[in-house]
């Protein structure tokens, strides 16, 4: 709509679109089915932001699409996207903008204007009706011992920051804190050490754990099969992604970090087609952002993290 805008009040001004990837990038520039040809779009370039900051920009909008990636104390990407583009107007999208971000972007004078929910997404037409189902899934005996074993060591060493999560973080975090804590326990520092490191690597063991328990990939599976939609499968393993990829056969094609450029790029077409059997896609963690599909019905994320970033960018699908 913005860029429409710019075309109607000023037809000769060119328009500049960063993006975080090729994929998403493709999305803009398919001859066929790409934003630019879809909505009739004049003097518009778009460039992956790595390619992008190789050189000098003039433009009178440049938009900066996935922002969150480009904003951020150790992003220096966004520093270099202002410092080498001559612009008039600057627009930043992101569906994932926390406190952090805000706070880079405000130094740069870039204010947030305007804030949509998922539900007035919805209601202006911008993203589709959804509905999401939550499906809770049974350990076997054998990984619920497992998880169980694990549990307990978590908690033996939990029980060090008083089975507060803030204080334990705060002390992977921040050595003085850690410092602090220890005189409060009358323990020694190699001590305190080794409950920090211990309670930290018991929690990445379970988060590990329950990102490859079987019993969720199996369902996972099941439900694809059973339902026969134009299916996007999300998980955390390649592992995972490529035994769904098996099961589901010459209907499923995969995308994650292990695949060349050509090849992932190849499955997506595959999928976006219309034309082959292809109707689900198995990823880990490579179509979580920047990737636009407008006839899938069903995303399956048989591999979750806390992180809310993960969940509104897989929705966003």
């Amino acid at each position: 709509m913005a860029i429409q805008l710019c075309n109607q009040r000023h037809p000769d001004k060119k328009i500049n679109i960063v993006v975080p990837s090729i994929v998403l990038a493709d999305a803009w520039t398919d001859e066929k089915k790409g934003h630019i040809k879809l909505h009739n779009l004049k003097n518009v370039e778009v460039f992956v932001i790595n390619t992008y900051v190789k050189g000098q920009h003039d433009c009178a909008l440049l938009i900066i699409d996935e922002v969150q990636h480009a904003a951020g104390e150790k992003a220096k990407t966004f520093n270099k996207v202002i410092e080498l583009t001559k612009f008039s107007w600057l627009l930043c999208l992101t569906a994932t903008l926390e406190d952090n971000h805000k706070t880079f972007l405000h130094k740069y004078g870039v204010k947030l204007i305007e804030k949509f929910t998922a539900q007035q997404g919805v209601d202006a037409g911008w993203l589709s009706p959804y509905k999401v189902l939550c499906v809770p899934i049974e350990l076997d005996g054998e990984d619920r011992d497992k998880y169980d074993k694990m549990h307990a060591e978590f908690n033996k060493h939990f029980a060090t920051f008083k089975f507060d999560f803030n204080i334990a973080m705060k002390c992977v975090t921040d050595y003085n804190y850690r410092t602090v804590l220890a005189t409060e326990l009358g323990w020694s520092e190699q001590r305190i050490n080794a409950s920090v490191f211990n309670w930290n690597r018991n929690m990445r063991m379970r988060k590990e754990f329950l990102y490859h328990v079987e019993s969720k990939i199996n369902v996972a599976i099941e439900i694809t099969k059973q339902l026969r939609m134009q299916t996007i499968l999300f998980g955390q393993s390649i592992a995972g992604a490529d035994k769904i990829a098996e099961a589901l056969g010459d209907e499923c094609v995969e995308y994650h970090s292990k695949m060349t450029k050509t090849q992932a790029k190849l499955n997506l077409k595959k999928l976006r087609d219309g034309r082959t059997k292809v109707k689900y896609i198995s990823s880990a963690k490579g179509l979580e952002e920047g990737f636009d599909l407008p006839n899938l019905q069903l995303g399956v994320t048989w591999s979750r993290t806390s992180k809310t970033l993960g969940a509104v960018q897989k929705l966003g699908k």
